[in-house]
């Protein structure tokens, strides 16, 4: 029920998004298994476009938590798992759904991949090879640049 009423009231979001152009911040999280770190975790949404394989997480305000403690909270609310090590390793600005968006890329890990109990925003969760991900038709621009800014980051270390 949840899902039905943020589907249908997403349009009229975009519409306010496009209008009045509000600037928002929003948490992906990348999440790499703990015993094969080549593995990501790639989820679904139950709205938006639901084809499409995106990174759990979502928004949050500054002024009321960080972007680790947003994707804290939001692999919890989504899976059901607590994150560990996690780290902000980049950031991302779009406007492509009208609005401004800042969104911060968080690497973490979970306790065991088997763990992971999507809960009412994800409808289906995998692990991929981080590189069968880059050649994956079906993925979100986001994922794209949070596997860049992983790259980099690892590159630094």
């Amino acid at each position: 029920m949840k899902n039905l009423i943020r589907n249908m009231l997403l349009p009229f979001a975009r519409w306010y998004w496009r209008i009045f152009r509000p600037k928002t911040f929003g948490v992906k999280v990348l999440i790499l298994n703990q015993a094969d770190h080549e593995e990501v975790l790639l989820v679904r949404h139950a709205y938006g476009n639901r084809k499409k394989w995106n990174l759990p997480g979502g928004g949050y305000r500054p002024r009321r938590e960080t972007p680790l403690q947003a994707a804290t909270r939001e692999v919890r609310e989504e899976l059901g798992v607590d994150l560990l090590k996690g780290e902000v390793i980049g950031e991302y600005r779009t406007s492509l759904e009208g609005k401004r968006d800042t969104v911060s890329f968080v690497l973490g890990t979970v306790a065991g991949k088997e763990n992971i109990f999507p809960r009412d925003e994800i409808t289906e969760a995998v692990w991929k090879k981080r590189k069968e991900t880059y050649a994956e038709e079906n993925i979100s621009a986001v994922i794209k640049e949070a596997l860049k800014c992983f790259d980099s980051f690892e590159k630094q270390k």
